[in-house]
């Protein structure tokens, strides 16, 4: 009905004659109803809306807030209120504080609420962790009733079954358990085995692809007639990770639909789950996806392999230990295949030290950029020139032939872009004339390894880079073996940006608490206005070469690794080897192992020192929110741990009380070995000391801005809102 019609449907009731009679006068009557009409139509209108308006879906704008009320929903204080205001700002305020889809999404779930479904998709959407829920009263040990079986009760031990004893206590256990009496919800020793329990378990730590990457061979290991491979090209043991194929907030039903160590026996169960394009890993030979037939075995001794299937009758077949990242090619020890490469996937805490994900990018001119989805590279920018490495028409085929080109061209400005996931043993040489200007990166979803080997013995095989001054020097997403990188001249700036440069011995598997150490990066008669930065990378030891006043170093959200709480991880080359590294230092959210020489720290703040730290200019700069159980040389402390805890318990006069608190709050990690996907986290067990220790209260170390604490406790408090009646839940970490 059109709007005219609408406000003359009361005149049209009325008799024609009256109708004629009021066009004669000038249609007083018509006028008269027409006022009556629009306010009929106005409460038609609210009554026709009364019955949308009870739908997140169809409702008005200014009754979103009311219903997101309704259903608990809690704009951030931040944001401040809706407001009431039916002006264009003010509808649009309420749209921003309290959108739609939002609410929406609340009321979904709270008409799901007390399924599995709904605290697996809390779970995501509050952590972004991969979840499973659980309801242990299904695992408890019941008589079954012969006329209701339940199947999906836990069923009674089978020592034979390695493949359920293996998932025992874990997210897909299987078997019957007896009653525990403790509450899951227990901070300490908490309970699981009860009829009102469940468990939520999340998966925290990812998993990182690498794509075609050349494998490493032990050519002294095994039989002669087979050839030993390890999927990492460092040749250390590096489990492999499943590629998660469930969606984030999806219920896994299995090892395979969630990102975690593949072990042997799932591997064994079912194989074609785990390998094939778009899967957990792949093996390439002479460049084409292998034919071979996959069989799982036991690795730790390549002499001596143990297949957990069958191999009689299979041409050539391959042993994987996916626990060790290894593999066998059997019969192929006495001859150099073409090529092998692997498609795997490694597991880590976070996004650090290079790797095939996405980050910023930096340009020649020090600008960062975030690189938009599907972009190639960066837009053109004006006097950038950039040499591309790949296998492409057009692009150099190795980086001796880009950096060779890039010297001769002679720009102010460039970008070196290594766009493939290849390993390079060419000696690196960079010389910065002075002026200019260069980036040396890894392409999007690209690894690249610069292996350096001892190719002459008259030479320093080094990453080597000198320069003149007003230069500047970054390295972004590169990783670098084998050799040290050595910076010397008088650049203005170098930064070090998602890099790895293999901590020493690391490649030979060594732990030990050695008191040598290899540096991995040496600084060498730097200028006096030189700047080191070096941010989201993993190093071994640095040391710096003695110069005059203190070099600006800086390093944030990175790890320094000496392999020892006695080695040193930074410090001076001078005679000795035991003066103070001549550095201003900053660190920020980053984790030292070993022993720390600084002539200056400006700043210390969120990080964890195992090691002795030594300051000489202990007058001036701060160490705030750290670690540090060894060392009183170091400038004034402010919340620093043990110093806190001691000073809370008041146990400074008391020395063995003290020493006692000392060790509850050391930081305790669930791996020190590099290539560990726990690799320098932080163990549960910590002391909320340093657990919880910075000064956002998050986790000190590394790993700070992972926010772990504050993504557990919004996890436990979000699930409370959607279990049944009288039911308690608890978040269960798997890794």
């Amino acid at each position: 009905m059109s709007a005219q019609r609408r406000l003359d449907r009361l005149f049209e009731l009325v008799p024609e004659i009256y109708r004629q009679r009021d066009e004669a006068q000038g249609h007083p009557l018509r006028a008269l109803l027409r006022v009556l009409a629009e306010q009929a139509n106005v409460l038609e209108d609210d009554l026709a809306e009364l019955y949308d308006d009870w739908f997140i879906e169809t409702c008005r704008d200014d009754l979103v807030p009311y219903i997101g009320e309704l259903v608990g929903h809690q704009p951030p204080e931040e944001a401040g209120t809706a407001g009431a205001s039916d002006a264009f700002e003010g509808r649009l305020r309420r749209k921003i504080v309290t959108p739609r889809r939002e609410i929406a999404r609340a009321v979904a779930l709270r008409r799901r609420k007390g399924t599995l479904s709904v605290l697996e998709e809390v779970a995501g959407d509050v952590t972004g962790w991969p979840a499973r829920a659980v309801e242990f009263r299904k695992q408890l040990a019941v008589g079954q009733n012969v006329r209701h079986v339940h199947a999906e009760r836990g069923r009674t031990v089978d020592v034979r079954g390695v493949r359920a004893l293996e998932r025992l206590e874990g997210p897909f256990d299987a078997l019957a358990h007896t009653v525990d009496v403790r509450n899951i919800e227990a901070d300490e020793a908490p309970g699981r085995y009860s009829i009102p329990s469940v468990g939520v378990f999340v998966w925290r730590i990812p998993g990182f692809s690498v794509t075609r990457t050349r494998v490493f061979r032990h050519e002294r290991a095994g039989n002669p007639e087979d050839g030993c491979y390890s999927f990492n090209v460092l040749g250390i043991d590096t489990p492999l990770y499943t590629r998660a194929t469930a969606e984030l907030g999806a219920e896994p039903s299995g090892p395979a639909d969630v990102p975690m160590r593949l072990s042997r026996r799932e591997f064994a169960a079912d194989p074609a789950a785990y390998v094939g394009p778009g899967k957990s890993f792949e093996i390439f030979i002479d460049g084409e996806p292998s034919r071979h037939p996959i069989v799982p075995a036991e690795l730790s001794q390549f002499s001596f392999p143990v297949p957990l299937g069958p191999t009689d009758g299979l041409e050539r077949p391959i042993l994987v230990d996916p626990e060790l990242g290894r593999f066998m090619i059997l019969g192929t020890g006495r001859r150099d295949l073409a090529s092998v490469r692997a498609t795997w996937r490694y597991g880590f805490s976070a996004a650090i030290g290079g790797g095939e994900y996405e980050r910023r990018i930096v340009d020649p001119h020090g600008v960062v950029h975030q690189r938009r989805p599907g972009e190639d590279g960066l837009p053109p920018t004006e006097g950038v020139v950039l040499y591309r490495v790949s296998d492409r028409e057009g692009d150099f085929r190795s980086l001796p032939a880009a950096l060779e080109q890039w010297s001769h061209d002679d720009p102010m400005s460039a970008v070196i872009e290594l766009d493939a996931s290849e390993v390079h043993t060419h000696r690196v040489e960079v010389r910065l004339k002075r002026g200019q200007q260069l980036v040396m990166r890894a392409g999007e979803g690209r690894r690249p390894v610069l292996r350096i080997l001892d190719q002459r013995p008259d030479l320093r095989d080094a990453f080597l880079v000198r320069a003149h001054a007003e230069t500047r020097f970054t390295l972004d997403g590169i990783m670098i073996t084998g050799r040290s990188m050595r910076v010397e001249g008088e650049l203005r700036r170098l930064e070090l940006r998602h890099v790895t440069l293999v901590p020493a011995r690391a490649e030979l598997g060594r732990d030990d608490d050695s008191t040598l150490s290899d540096a991995s990066l040496q600084l060498d008669r730097l200028g006096e206005d030189t700047e080191v930065s070096i941010e989201h990378s993993i190093l071994g030891p640095i040391v710096v070469e003695d110069r005059g006043d203190p070099l600006p170093l800086c390093i944030s959200d990175s790890i320094i690794d000496a392999l020892g709480d006695r080695s040193r991880a930074l410090w001076s080359g001078r005679a000795g080897n035991r003066v103070a590294a001549q550095v201003a230092l900053q660190i920020r959210r980053s984790t030292v192992f070993g022993e720390l020489h600084a002539q200056v720290i400006d700043l210390a703040e969120d990080s964890i020192f195992t090691g002795c730290v030594h300051v000489e200019r202990r007058q001036r700069g701060c160490m705030r929110f750290c670690s540090l159980h060894c060392g009183e040389a170091t400038p004034r402390r402010f919340h620093c741990q043990p110093d806190q805890a001691i000073e809370e318990a008041g146990a400074q006069a008391d020395e063995a009380r003290a020493r006692r608190i000392a060790e509850r709050v050391r930081p305790v990690f669930v791996s020190r070995r590099y290539g560990e996907p726990e690799y320098a986290r932080l163990a549960d067990h910590t002391d909320p000391a340093v657990g919880r220790g910075a000064h956002d209260e998050s986790e000190m170390g590394v790993f700070h801005d992972l926010f772990t604490p504050q993504r557990t406790t919004r996890l436990r408090d979000s699930l409370r809102e959607f279990v049944p009646a009288d039911a308690e839940v608890g978040a269960i970490p798997v890794t």
